[in-house]
């Protein structure tokens, strides 16, 4: 089943899938629009056959720092780190990296 993005190239940036192939992380750089990059987490729904977003969008909170331009999901698909390879730090291009967890409702 496609995943679409919600509008021209919100879809690009990088890709990383869980082991069991269930869940997936999508990485979208974003710049080409002046919009900052993101990463959204999908899981694989079999009964619908569709993919289905896990939470919100994970967002940067500048403009050409490439967040989204480097991802990596857990084994599980419970964590994912995700680089930001230009972002600026006391002028100078240092990046950073962010790791998020799924939480769950009860958990």
């Amino acid at each position: 089943a496609p995943i679409n993005g919600e509008g021209a190239d919100e879809m690009v940036g990088q890709v990383a899938i869980a082991a069991d192939g269930e869940t997936i992380a999508v990485g979208a750089v974003g710049e080409q629009k002046g919009k900052p990059g993101h990463v959204a987490v999908y899981a694989y729904n079999a009964d619908q056959n569709q993919w289905e977003q896990l939470g919100g969008k994970m967002e940067s909170n500048r403009l050409g720092d490439n967040y989204g331009m480097s991802i990596s999901l857990s084994g599980p698909g419970n964590r994912v780190a995700v680089g930001a390879p230009s972002r600026n730090s006391n002028d100078v291009r240092s990046g950073y990296m962010l790791v998020y967890d799924l939480v769950t409702k009860g958990g």
